[in-house]
């Protein structure tokens, strides 16, 4: 199950997740994306793409985020948002 909401206002680090030293951006939740992953014979887990419902096991969730500043919209891992924004 999603932590966060469309129409959530969210603290996240647009580039190198949670634990990298660039700055913090602000930003409205415009989808909730979940993406279904597989895992290969080798280890390697691979995107199938899209899928519709909740994430759970297997898949990497994501969210559409636009930016409150500049307008623009970026796909971030769930693991890259810090927390609703105050």
């Amino acid at each position: 199950m999603p932590d966060y909401a469309e129409g959530d206002t969210v603290r996240y680090k647009p580039i190198g997740g949670p634990a990298s030293k660039t700055a913090e951006a602000i930003g409205i939740i415009r989808e909730v994306i979940p993406q279904a992953t597989t895992t290969t014979a080798s280890g390697t887990a691979t995107t199938t793409g899209r899928s519709s419902g909740t994430a759970t096991g297997g898949e990497v969730l994501r969210y559409g985020i636009e930016n409150s500043h500049t307008h623009k919209r970026s796909t971030i891992k769930e693991s890259s948002i810090l927390g609703p924004a105050e």
